[in-house]
């Protein structure tokens, strides 16, 4: 995983807020780290985040994506 990424997880968030698609947000590692995490809002404020990402983030977090419609 990216130094600075980890090292922003590393502060125990309470927001995650995607806004660039950087790869990097799309990688298993980053979900992952992610889903280590407890009770977090992520708002992917671009779609980055696939549908089965995003199912499986919703086990452990909130997840808000712009402009998706379709994921209620």
């Amino acid at each position: 995983m990216h130094q600075d990424l980890q090292a922003a997880l590393a502060e125990h968030p309470q927001v995650v807020a995607i806004s660039t698609g950087h790869q990097l947000y799309k990688r298993p590692e980053t979900i992952d780290a992610l889903m280590a995490l407890e009770g977090l809002f992520i708002y992917d404020t671009i779609g980055v985040l696939s549908a089965e990402q995003i199912v499986r983030l919703r086990e452990r977090h909130t997840v808000k994506v712009l402009g998706r419609g379709d994921l209620l």
